[in-house]
Formats: structure tokens, sequence, C-alpha cells
């Protein structure tokens, strides 16, 4: 496992069991008119219920509001979210009459319901943990009144509402009441910009799923992060991908005012009859769509004109790099330790690959982005390892960041993010592998209490001791195993995939910028939340008797892993570069970069008595997660902290 320099940390597994869904999400979002400028408030309740007093505990509903309320935070950047968890009656009460309050006068709310839910007198109803149903006039006591909260909304004077009801509604609660039906009902809304979206039509049932999340929540999440659709053309995609993946059976509706187009888009949200501005209504939202503008274009033209008008904008390393791989490229030859391992390309159309492109090579293989060719300098300076070192960083560990030198990066394609489970497990379906920790006697783990290390020989890559989706970064592989599964995608694919280099991994992780952090110096590192998973406020909250070094500045909900793309991306478009785990790069480890190769290329060379892990991860402080800092591991060990992304070649 990696070397440790503070003490460790523990990991949260929750219990989350099969259950009857109702996900009710009430998304009053801003409209913005041309002429007028003002502050936004955007705020959202992220609600489940699981833990039910008189019935089995559900499966999905904490899973999904983790899933929808990090989207709502990190992708839709909204100002405040709210999470609450195994509400009883008294509690979702209170929380209505919250909700009415801190919704005045807001531009966009959210209130998001996983959970029991049913058809009662009068209409829908959610149900708190601790109801008692035996009987129709039960549900009218023990539960909440869904259109309550639709009153509370129009009361509230946002400017839109959305509420989206995901029903598992073939709820054991409907079956031990006489004369209650399955599913809900439509609410009949009228007025107030409010729309109603319902996870199957009326009187059916909603899948719960087989996977980590809902059919429905999952799909939702996937089209909210689609922010070039306005929200209409989002929930159709929402409907489309419900209907193919239950073959059928589950038939997304709607109904309600909304006549306007709804833009989710960070940082603002954006309101017209037509496509989104390119221009915004706040100097961030103006550069960040001439960003994505300029990035989706990838012309000379396009970023020239973004750098023309921001010169020392946020993202003008990035377009200057982006710039500089569109043209053509210097030679960068490798070493030829490295030419003769590397895996042959079949032939491709070079002037098609684009810097910044995003691509799959196959249904089953990992996102891929296009980074451009450029220079840059690797390791840390002296006023950066002084800094780390006051935050509690041994200086043997800064050293090994020095000396600072150049490097030349030929344009290659990186995973957009680390290697899922779910792609993992579709590798060792397809090949009959099976990974170093399910034969050589498990895996490192934090102990439960937080206190020190330990291997466990049932804990593997399927059970790493917490809860995972398919979506989380796959943990407890070694770098042979990470090896292999590269090897496995080059041969599927007849395409040059491998691991990145050390050198390639920094270049990537950096995106142009030579800050300690991907997004800047951070120096309080209260930015830190947005961009990584690591220890934090969170993390110290889990363990409150041991000692660590945490970042106290912010809290972003999670102890272990999280899901890939819960954090925002760097300025080339890569997640988790930083923190959530650990990643497994070719070369093999050097405690200085005296005589390091400046092409690129893998440092392999001599002994190799252990390999190179890099970016921190979800058991790191700030200091210890800085894109130079460097880790070490032998090619065999694996633990819960270390996944990998992958490289491929490019013609």
């Amino acid at each position: 496992m990696p070397e440790v320099t503070q003490n460790s940390t523990g990991r949260i597994s929750w219990s989350l069991r099969k259950r009857t869904v109702l996900s009710i999400v009430f998304c009053s979002l801003l409209i913005l008119q041309a002429p007028l400028v003002h502050a936004a408030k955007r705020i959202a309740f992220v609600i489940g219920n699981a833990n039910y007093a008189s019935e089995t505990p559900l499966k999905n509903p904490l899973r999904d509001v983790a899933l929808l309320a990090g989207v709502m935070r990190q992708e839709l950047g909204f100002d405040e979210v709210i999470e609450k968890k195994d509400l009883t009656r008294a509690q979702l009460f209170d929380l209505v009459n919250e909700i009415g309050r801190k919704s005045k006068g807001a531009d966009a709310v959210v209130v998001y319901y996983s959970g029991h839910g049913m058809r009662g007198p009068g209409g829908n109803y959610l149900i708190p943990v601790d109801a008692r149903i035996s009987e129709e006039e039960h549900v009218r006591r023990d539960g909440i009144a869904a259109g309550d909260l639709v009153e509370v909304l129009k009361d509230s004077n946002a400017r839109v509402a959305l509420l989206i009801l995901d029903a598992c509604r073939d709820s054991p609660y409907t079956k031990r009441s006489k004369g209650t039906a399955k599913g809900l009902t439509r609410m009949n809304v009228n007025g107030g910009n409010i729309l109603v979206a319902y996870a199957t039509t009326e009187n059916n049932t909603a899948d719960d799923g087989a996977a980590a999340n809902s059919p429905y929540a999952r799909a939702l999440a996937e089209n909210l992060r689609d922010r070039t659709k306005p929200l209409l053309a989002q929930l159709d995609g929402v409907r489309r991908q419900v209907r193919d993946n239950t073959a059928g059976k589950q038939n997304p509706t709607r109904e309600g005012d909304l006549e306007v187009n709804v833009y989710l888009i960070n940082p603002t949200i954006t309101v017209n009859a037509a496509p989104p501005p390119a221009r915004g209504h706040s100097e961030a939202e103006i550069e960040q769509s001439a960003w994505e503008a300029a990035q989706k274009s990838a012309t000379t033209a396009a970023y020239g004109a973004y750098l023309q008008e921001y010169p020392k904008g946020r993202y003008a390393s990035a377009a200057r790099v982006s710039l500089a791989g569109l043209q053509p490229p210097a030679a960068n030859p490798r070493s030829e330790a490295a030419a003769a391992t590397a895996p042959v390309l079949q032939p491709a159309a070079s002037a098609a690959i684009k810097p910044g492109q995003v691509f799959k090579d196959c249904a089953d293989c990992p996102e891929m982005v296009v980074i451009p060719s450029g220079k840059f300098t690797m390791g840390s300076s002296a006023a950066e390892q002084a800094a780390a070192v006051r935050e509690g960083v041994p200086k043997a560990t800064t050293d090994r960041e020095s000396p600072q030198h150049e490097v030349s990066i030929g344009m290659l394609a990186v995973g957009k993010s680390e290697v899922t489970r779910g792609e993992f497990s579709r590798f060792i379906g397809a090949s009959g592998y099976r990974t170093e920790a399910e034969t050589g006697g498990g895996c490192y783990v934090l102990k439960a209490d937080g206190s020190d290390w330990e291997k466990k020989e049932n804990v593997n890559w399927k059970s790493p001791g917490f809860e995972q989706s398919d979506e989380h970064p796959v943990v407890c592989v070694s770098w042979n195993d990470a090896k292999a599964y590269v090897k496995w995608l080059g041969e599927k694919t007849k395409k040059g995939y491998r691991l990145l280099s050390e050198s390639e991994w920094e270049y990537a992780a950096r995106a142009g910028s030579n800050s300690p952090y991907p997004w800047g110096e951070d120096k309080d590192h209260r930015k830190m939340c947005k961009y990584a998973n690591h220890r934090d406020k969170t993390f110290a909250e889990k363990f409150p008797n041991v000692a660590f070094v945490v970042n106290k500045e912010c809290s972003d909900g999670r102890v272990n892993t999280a899901e890939v793309k819960h954090y925002l991306a760097n300025d080339f478009g890569l997640y988790n570069m930083i923190g959530n785990v650990y990643e497994w790069v070719e070369d093999c480890f050097y405690d200085s970069y005296n005589g390091a190769p400046k092409d690129g290329s893998a440092w392999a060379s001599g002994k190799c008595e252990a390999r190179v892990l890099r970016g921190g991860s979800w058991y790191y402080d700030p200091a210890n997660a800085r894109a130079a800092r460097r880790d070490r591991s032998g090619a065999t060990d694996r633990d819960d902290l270390s996944g990998f992304r992958p490289a491929r070649m490019l013609p």
C-alpha cells in the first residue's frame, strides 16, 4: 500500500436496501430576461428515507440522494444543497415549512425526495420512516401530502418549479391497506410555472432496478449533466433512457405549465425562448460560455477568440496549450525502451483528432479525452515544498519532487475519469481475470476506528469494505491488475491503450497550471471540496478520536470514494486527477528526478522495486494531494485507496 504520512481514517459503510422509491424534485428555476441582472438564489433540498421502523429498510434512496446532490452541487452549481436522511413525520413536516421559508423569492429551488410514497385520501403522500400504516386512513394520519409541497412552492413565488415523482409504487403499505391503489395519481397542477414529471404513467409502478440507483434517478442525473440542452429536452432524454433500460415497462411522463426553455448552466440558470445566449449575466458565466464554445469548436480561430477576449482568463493557460496542440507537433521521440514496448496503433486519420475531443472506442470502453501536446515544468518549487512541510508533509517526501525540469508531452488521449467499478467488472466478465486481491490474500483497508491499516482476506474490488456503485472508481487493484486491464482494452479495440507515464500524468493533472493544484493556489483550501475528494471535515467527523491533519475549511459529504464525476473537472476536462483514489502509472519509482526522461516517456530502467502512484486519495489531506506529490508501492500491492486511469496512443 502507499506510504502513509498521517494517521489513517476509516470508511463509511451504510446499508441501503431494497425499496420503493418516491423521488420528488421541485426545481424552481430562475427566469432571466436579457436586460435584467440580479443575484441568483438557488437552493436544493435532497431527502432520502430508507430505514423504515415497520418495514424492511430500502435499498436505493440514500444512493439516489448522494447522486443527485452531487449533480446539483458540483455540476449545476447550486448555491446551497441541504441533504436530509431518514425523516420522521414531525421532521418531514418541519422540513416542508423550512422549504417554504427558504424558498421565498428564490430563483431556483429543488426538493428531491426518495423513499416510500403512495396514493391516499385526496392525492399522493410521502411516507416518513416512523409510519405505521395498515389501513387507508393511516396514510393521511402518518404521511405528508405531496400537494403540501406544491402549495408551499406556489406561495414562495419561485419563478419556475419542477416536481419529479420517481416512485417504486408497489409499496408494502399499499398491500396491507384495503382500498388503496397502486401507483400515484396525476397532480393536476395549474399555474405558477410548475412542471410535474413522473417516473412512469399513472397507476403504474416504477422499477427500483438492480443497480446502485433507480433507473429514473440514474437517467435523471446523466441528462441533467448535459448543460447544452434545455430542461424539457433533458426530461425527454430521461424518458427515452428509462424506457430503453426497462424494455418499455416504465414510461416517464409529465404535466404542467412550464412554457419556457430552462437551461441549467453553472454558475447561473438561464431561461429564454431560444437557445442559451453566448453571454450570460455575470463575468463568470460569460467566460465559462466562451470557453465551452471554444472547446466545442476546437479550432485555432475559436481558441484565439477566447484568448483575445480573456488574455488572463481562468482558462487562458489551457487555451494556449490547446492552440499549440493544433499546430504541427514538434518531433517528440520516445526513449528506445519505451518505443520497443509501445502498443502498435491501427492507421487513423490524424487530421480528425482534435484536443478536447471526447470519444469511446467501444460500448464497454471508458470515455477518453484528447490532450494537446505541449511543454510543462514538472515537479514543485522550493516555496511550494516549504509550504507543504509547514502543513505536515515530511521533507523527505517533498524532496522527491525535485529538481524541477521541463518535459515535452505529445498529444494523447487520457481517461476522462478513473476506471470505474462498472468498467472494471465488464473486463472481468469478458476476460475471466482474477485480481491479485482475489488470488493473493485480500486487500489493505483502514480499520473501523481509523487507527491503522490491516489486510483483510475477504476484501477485493467487488467488496472493498465500503459502499460503492458502478460509478465509483475501482479500488483494491494492484499495478499488475491495472496493466491487465489496459492490455485487455488494447486487444479488444486494436488500439494502443496503456498506463500513463508519470510525466504525462502530471501534465494532464495540471492542465496548464503551475500552481500546487489545477484550480489555483488555494492556500486556505476552501475550493478543494468542489474539485477533489480528500480528508475534510466530513472525514474528521467520522473519526473524532483520531488525530488527523484535515481540511477544516469545507466538507463534501464523502468519507471514502465518490462517484467519478461528482466533483468539477480540470481545464482539460478530466475528473479526479486530484483525490478520490491514487492512480497507478507506468514508471518505476526513483527518489528524485535526477536523470528523469524529458520526452514524456516512462522511466522504467533499473531494478524497479516499486511503481509510482499519483494524485492522492480520499484519505489524504490537501498538502498530500498536490499535483506534484509522488508516492510509491509494490507492483503487487493493493489497498482501498488506489485505482488507475488509462491512456491511449494517438496516430
